[in-house]
C-alpha cells in the first residue's frame, strides 16, 4: 500500500516538506541578491573575489557560488576581477574553475581589452586546466576573436 501511495504522490506532484528538494546554492543566491541590491556592490564583490582565490576551500567554494550568481545577473560587475578569474581557471578547486570558466567569456564580451591583458596568463593556464577550465578558456579565446573582428 505504501508503494501505491508514494507513486500516487509523485504523479500528483505532492511534496513532503521535509523531503523537499533544496535548490543548490540557496545561500549563494540570497547573498548575490543582497549584493545586487546594494547601491555600491563593488567592495563586496572584491571581497568574494579575494576569498575565492585566497580563502579556505569551503569559503572559496561559497564565494565562487556567489560570484557565479552575480555573473548570471550582471556580468559587468565582475569585470574588475578578471585577473583573479584568469588565475582561477586552473585552480585545484573545481568550483573556482567553474566560476572562472563562466566569468571569462562573459567579461571578454563586455571588456575584451581587460581580458586581452591577461592573455599570457590564460595561455599558460590552458595546460594545467581541467576540462571545464579548458572549455571556458576556448570560449574566452573565441569571444576575444569575435571582439577583435567586430
Amino acid at each position: 500500500m505504501t508503494t501505491k501511495n508514494k507513486s500516487t504522490e509523485e504523479e500528483n506532484g505532492a511534496k513532503d516538506p521535509k523531503g523537499a528538494k533544496k535548490s543548490g546554492g540557496g545561500g549563494a543566491i540570497v547573498a548575490a541578491q543582497k549584493i545586487l541590491a546594494d547601491e555600491s556592490p563593488q567592495s563586496k564583490i572584491a571581497e568574494h573575489g579575494e576569498t575565492m582565490m585566497e580563502g579556505p576551500r569551503t569559503a572559496a567554494t561559497q564565494s565562487a557560488r556567489v560570484l557565479s550568481e552575480v555573473i548570471s545577473a550582471k556580468p559587468e560587475l565582475v569585470v574588475p576581477l578578471v585577473a583573479k578569474f584568469a588565475r582561477g581557471v586552473s585552480s585545484a578547486n573545481k568550483r573556482v574553475v567553474q566560476t572562472s570558466a563562466e566569468a571569462l567569456p562573459a567579461i571578454a564580451r563586455i571588456a575584451p581589452a581587460r581580458v586581452a591583458r591577461q592573455l599570457d596568463v590564460l595561455k599558460s593556464a590552458f595546460e594545467d586546466a581541467n576540462e571545464v577550465g579548458k572549455d571556458g578558456l576556448v570560449k574566452t579565446f573565441a569571444a576575444l576573436c569575435t571582439a577583435s573582428v567586430a
